[in-house]
């Protein structure tokens, strides 16, 4: 009736290769003490260029455009799946 007790649809899982080009800031970096933690988290912020591709090499997803703390947030242009989102992205969702 409500959905109660139905299976959830289960999307397939695309292991993925991730390649970035251009800013990032990295909030875990204490320049006061660099060797303290040597491995960072590093977040695209600013301006830059963001590709998903599959294991087999096709690109699921593309965004090129602006960022703000790892998320897609400003102009931008994204490519998921073929389908094409230009213009005003916050906080990863495409508001037009």
């Amino acid at each position: 009736m409500f959905g109660f007790g139905k299976k959830k649809e289960e999307k397939p899982h695309v292991e993925t290769t991730c390649f970035y080009s251009g800013e990032v800031i990295c909030g875990d970096y204490d320049v006061n003490d660099p060797d303290d933690y040597p491995f960072h988290n590093l977040f695209p912020h600013g301006k830059g260029k963001i590709t998903y591709m599959s294991e087999g090499g096709e690109v699921v997803e593309e965004y090129e455009g602006d960022f703000d703390g790892g998320a897609y947030h400003g102009q931008g242009k994204l490519i998921r799946f073929g389908e094409v989102f230009e213009g005003r992205f916050v906080e990863n969702k495409f508001t037009g």
